[in-house]
């Protein structure tokens, strides 16, 4: 119990309630990981609609990275960009599905 409790306190670090802005403004608190985004500038997408978006998002992104494996047009910078929005994507994509399903 107590080694919890220590562990709980640890996390109450001034850094990490910077990264949330101090506040719970809607977001699971898991998805935080995802994003360098303040809170403030993300969507609390959730429910149907929030996986419809991230299936739109990653159908997008996919497209993207489709494009953007022509090393001629694309510099290594952006397409590394690229597959990491996709990851994220994906990966936010997930988390909703997985939250709908709670």
């Amino acid at each position: 119990m107590e080694e919890t409790a220590a562990a709980i306190s640890g996390l109450m670090t001034l850094e990490n309630l910077h990264r949330t802005g101090g506040r719970d403004d809607g977001l699971p608190i898991g998805d935080n990981d995802l994003w360098i985004l303040p809170p403030e500038q993300r969507s609390g997408l959730v429910g149907k609609e929030g996986v419809r978006q991230w299936e739109e998002a990653v159908q997008f992104v996919e497209g993207m990275v489709s494009l953007a494996e022509d090393p001629e047009l694309f510099a290594d910078a952006t397409q590394m960009l690229l597959a990491d929005t996709l990851a994220r994507a994906e990966e936010a994509l997930r988390r909703a599905r997985e939250r709908m399903l709670r």
